[in-house]
């Protein structure tokens, strides 16, 4: 829609015609050198957005302890089912990404494209469902967690099917095995007893001595869990991959306690124990007792009716001194000193399983234990290191195992840990390193029209480059410690623009105790250097280059690291930057902005109402002109995809118009229709 805007003007000579390009403009005289009068304007109103700065987002995880969340936050379905378990995709960048509250909630007002009708929510933490989805309802999107919570999970156990009897194939006579379970040596069914889902009944409770674990410690552990490892498959820090075997220097009574897991196997997990200095080298070489016939806890997708323990389940172990020749006789609670206890988790030796098809079903050989050499992988051969890992949280020892080395490899599997009457009952362990997450957002593309302020053609590829936004985070406290932006160069394939333009940013958000780093990143080379911006500190101007067409291709990245002994660390972004696009014409500063921006002070004011800009300088509204076409764009959420139209050389000084059907529908509506015109199907 297009608006006038009429301005008293003492001619002080005759009006003449110009700006705007339009015979029918009257401009006012020049009432002093380099600046001109106000004038009779008519331009398009439009802001030309593609955001929606206002979008309400509430998303709730149902979860089992009280912890934050890490979450992403998509506009297209970000990853698939692999094995049961959902896995974001190599390569997707999310539009948002942060942290819910300790309460696992997560209520603001965000930017979003404004575009998006959908939004996917991701996580990678496994206490949290993995993706949800939502659709925008006016300005508001909320989620729902249709989860198991935590109390659920304790009290539910799977009806027992009629005429069935489940099993621990590790357990039950040889000729009632099925293949993967038939080789082992058979495992003693002396200390549990438990229902037809694999339940333990007779848990302990805790005694004097020898207590429960607190709930509170109990989910700090489980936070602290998804804190320090990481959440990406394959990349499990080595340094907690130890032997874990439980060291005994007195004797003493010890009880194993479950935090939790995050698994599709129902596996089985067993301890044994052998003298100091007779380290096992195989599971022939060691009696293993029967704990957790089935360790599946009900948070694995669709596993909820088939819960076989639970976050608390407790159980206190035995001694049978005459394991050795099969006799429960003269067991005892107490362990003598000089011994080791290791643990075995046997992959899907609970015969109830999941029913999906799949791999959920199969028989598994995979054995993870705490010993070196006693885990066997899926095809029988021992591994050389123990399947499990071993940390501390201030002194208190957690083991998890991964129940799958040929797959996420992430030791989550199933995580435990124990209570003991002496305090030297555990060998020395790694206290946890807290990990980071670095979270990268796709912001979009920024497209401009060098020639201003005179009439272009308006294909909008004159200066065109992507912009991303990252922030690090510590799992710690979910501060940012670093963030910055990234800046992709591109072009079209004619190259027919000779104007040497370079990129600039208003930088804003830094404070003194911040270290700004600045790197670069040229056309076929693998790693960003560390470089030197020219950076006005006056007008907050950092110039990324001053000739972007001789540079097309390089990528250019700015970070902020914050001071965490300054008290300087944010919950969310606290650096914003307004690229622009500048050069010199004849020794005056032009500079080119999105619609309605204001120029930094270090622009020439000369140029505004000149040519085909119709800028209405005194009431600060800059970079317009009549007409569907700007001479800027910033194209919220855009992706390399979606910009491929404006970099082909056949669109080459052809409108934008020509290139998206859908653009003049949305100019024309002033925003309401085809707000998705540059998303490419």
């Amino acid at each position: 829609m297009m608006y006038k805007h009429f301005y008293s003007v003492i001619a002080a000579a005759a009006l003449v015609l110009a700006g705007c390009s339009n015979a029918d403009d009257i401009v006012g005289a020049n009432g002093g050198e380099n600046t001109p009068d106000p004038v009779v304007k008519e331009y398009n109103d439009f802001s030309f957005s593609t955001e929606n700065a206002n979008l309400s987002v509430n998303l709730s995880y149902n979860l089992r302890v009280k912890t934050s969340v890490y979450f992403e936050l998509f506009d297209e379905e970000p990853g698939t089912w692999e094995e049961g378990k959902y896995y974001k995709k190599d390569g997707v960048t999310p539009l948002y990404a942060g942290f819910t509250d300790e309460n696992g909630a997560f209520a603001s007002t965000i930017t979003m494209p404004s575009y998006v009708t959908k939004l996917y929510a991701y996580s990678p933490y496994f206490i949290a469902t993995s993706i949800l989805e939502a659709n925008v309802e006016g300005n508001t999107v909320n989620f729902v967690d249709n989860g198991v919570s935590m109390s659920l999970a304790r009290t539910l156990s799977r009806a027992p099917l009629a005429g069935v009897t489940n099993k621990c194939y590790l357990t039950c006579p040889v000729e009632e095995a099925n293949e993967g379970y038939k080789n082992d040596k058979r495992w003693y069914d002396w200390l549990v007893e438990y229902d037809n889902n694999g339940r333990v009944q007779n848990r302990f409770s805790g005694e004097p001595g020898l207590p429960l674990i607190a709930e509170d410690s109990l989910a700090k552990y489980l936070k602290t869990h998804l804190a320090v490892f990481p959440v990406d498959r394959n990349s499990f820090p080595e340094k907690y991959i130890k032997q874990a075997d439980i060291q005994l220097t007195k004797p003493t009574e010890l009880a194993i306690t479950v935090i939790g897991g995050n698994t599709c196997w129902h596996s089985s997990l067993g301890y044994y124990y052998y003298p100091e200095g007779t380290t096992p080298t195989s599971l022939n070489d060691v009696n293993v007792v029967l704990i957790f016939p089935n360790t599946q806890d009900g948070f694995y997708p669709g596993s909820q009716n088939y819960i076989g323990a639970a976050h608390g389940d407790c159980v206190k172990l035995m001694y049978y001194p005459e394991i050795a020749s099969g006799s429960k006789a003269n067991a005892t609670t107490v362990f003598p000193a000089g011994y080791r206890i290791g643990f075995v988790l046997a992959a899907n030796g609970w015969s109830n399983r999941l029913t999906t098809k799949g791999d959920f079903k199969k028989d598994r050989k995979q054995r993870s234990a705490t010993s070196a050499y006693v885990s066997i992988d899926q095809n029988g051969n021992p591994y050389a290191k123990p399947m499990s890992a071993v940390y501390n949280v201030n002194g208190q020892v957690l083991v998890s195992f991964e129940d799958d080395g040929g797959w996420d490899k992430n030791y989550s599997d199933f995580i435990v840990t124990f209570q003991t009457k002496t305090v030297d009952a555990t060998g020395p362990t790694p206290a946890p390193e807290y990990n980071t997450i670095l979270a990268q957002q796709n912001l979009g593309f920024y497209a401009f029209e060098d020639q201003w302020p005179s009439k272009g053609d308006y294909d909008m590829n004159d200066v065109i480059f992507n912009a991303t936004y990252h922030k690090l985070y510590s799992t710690e406290n979910n501060a940012i410690y670093e963030e910055g932006y990234t800046f992709k160069t591109f072009t079209n394939e004619a190259r027919a623009e000779a104007l040497q333009s370079g990129i600039a940013l208003v930088l804003k958000g830094l404070v003194g105790t911040d270290e700004l780093q600045c790197m670069v990143k040229k056309p076929g080379k693998e790693e960003f250097e560390e470089t030197q911006f020219e950076y006005d500190t006056k007008n907050k101007v950092l110039y990324l280059t001053s000739n972007v067409k001789g540079e097309v291709g390089t990528e250019y990245r700015i970070n902020v690291k914050h001071s965490a002994q300054l008290g300087t660390l944010y919950k969310d972004k606290k650096i914003t930057v307004s690229p622009f696009v500048y050069r010199d014409v004849e020794g005056k500063r032009l500079e080119i902005h999105l619609p309605k921006e204001a120029p930094t002070a270090l622009a020439d004011k000369s140029f505004f109402g000149t040519e085909d800009d119709c800028s209405d300088v005194a009431n600060k509204i800059y970079y317009v002109r009549k007409g569907n076409y700007p001479f800027a764009f910033y194209l919220s959420g855009a992706t390399e995809k979606d910009v491929q139209r404006l970099l082909n050389k056949d669109n080459e000084r052809h409108a934008i118009s020509e290139s998206f059907s859908k653009y003049k529908s949305w100019v024309e509506s002033n925003g309401g229709k085809d707000k998705n015109w540059y998303k490419v199907d």
